[in-house]
């Protein structure tokens, strides 16, 4: 029997588990934010809600624009559970780039026949619609406490339907346009359950991720996997350990971190972090994967050699679609 995204996220909220936000989404007096799923699960269905109270139907897709967040996470199990295709779009990297930002966003957006985008109040100036352009609208309009907002039980969740798009995710266009790829619910969920397998990532992990949430690594390894098997994670947004590569360690090391990932340049950061640290412990860590470019050998032996200085064992380290 097909077990679809949307049962899996309502078994997976009954879990006892969930996400703990570090780096810049941390309380004023720099403690962890820690949702459980079950309450991320709740503010989801109001979302999936309001989502169909704006006309959206199963099948449908939503561009989302914004930083990682747990408004951002929720809109995404939002649109899942509402048989929706989520799009998250890619963040301008540089400001003297937004000309090509803005091109490239619109052309994903066109491209990807997205009924609505919503869009981070701090992106809201970098981007406005032009004739052909879906409706914008800022993400909190779909989230609890926006006006008019729907009750979670108002949420109709479809019934289950392999062939449904549950991401629509486009390519880096690094060596061409930026291709759309269409990940129905049963790609998905055989991906997620051959990840388990063949990582032995079971119910009692914690997972570590800084990943942007419009890669694959991200957005599928470390938010979709945990979100739908309820295993707690533990998430950072990528500039957080772009300004402070070290961090990504210490999260590790303060959460008891058992799995993490990332490409290999962030490896290599991670390496030069490790020399200036003196009171770490990642013996925790059974599941680091290196992936998403080219992983170079030498560079995985640097991390192994300053890692183990803090309980890291060399067999945990592991190639990843690389």
């Amino acid at each position: 029997m097909f077990d679809s995204t949307i049962a899996r996220l309502e078994a997976a909220a009954d879990s006892g588990t969930g996400v703990r936000f570090v780096g810049s989404s941390v309380t004023p007096d720099g403690e962890p934010v820690y949702v459980g799923w079950d309450q991320i699960h709740d503010e989801a269905r109001v979302v999936g809600a309001a989502l169909q109270a704006k006309g959206l139907l199963p099948g449908d897709h939503v561009a989302v624009l914004g930083p990682t967040s747990r408004e951002l996470i929720t809109i995404v199990r939002g649109c899942w559970m509402a048989g929706i295709a989520s799009m998250v779009l890619p963040l301008p990297m540089r400001m003297g780039s937004l000309d090509a930002f803005i091109d490239s966003t619109r052309a994903r957006i066109r491209h990807g026949d997205a009924k609505l985008v919503l869009i981070d109040d701090q992106l809201a100036d970098f981007y406005t619609a032009t004739e052909g352009d879906p409706p914008i609208e800022p993400m909190q309009s779909v989230l609890p406490g926006s006006p008019n907002a729907p009750s979670g039980e108002a949420l109709e969740t479809p019934d289950p339907d392999p062939e449904r798009l549950v991401i629509l995710q486009y390519s880096s266009g690094s060596t061409g346009e930026p291709k759309g790829v269409m990940i129905p619910d049963r790609v998905l969920s055989a991906n997620l359950d051959a990840t388990c397998e063949a990582g032995n990532v079971g119910p009692d992990e914690t997972m570590v991720s800084w990943l942007p949430l419009y890669h694959d690594m991200g957005l599928v390894g470390f938010l979709a996997l945990p979100m739908t098997k309820g295993i707690d994670l533990v998430l950072a947004a990528p500039q957080d350990f772009l300004a402070r590569p070290g961090n990504w360690m210490d999260w590790i090391s303060d959460h008891g971190g058992t799995a993490t990932a990332g490409p290999n340049f962030s490896w290599v950061l991670a390496t030069r972090a490790l020399k200036r640290k003196t009171d770490l412990d990642l013996s925790t860590l059974t599941l680091a994967l290196s992936g998403a470019e080219p992983v170079d050998p030498v560079a995985v032996e640097a991390f192994v050699a300053e890692a183990s200085r803090f309980g890291f064992q060399a067999g945990s380290i592991f190639p990843a679609f690389g």
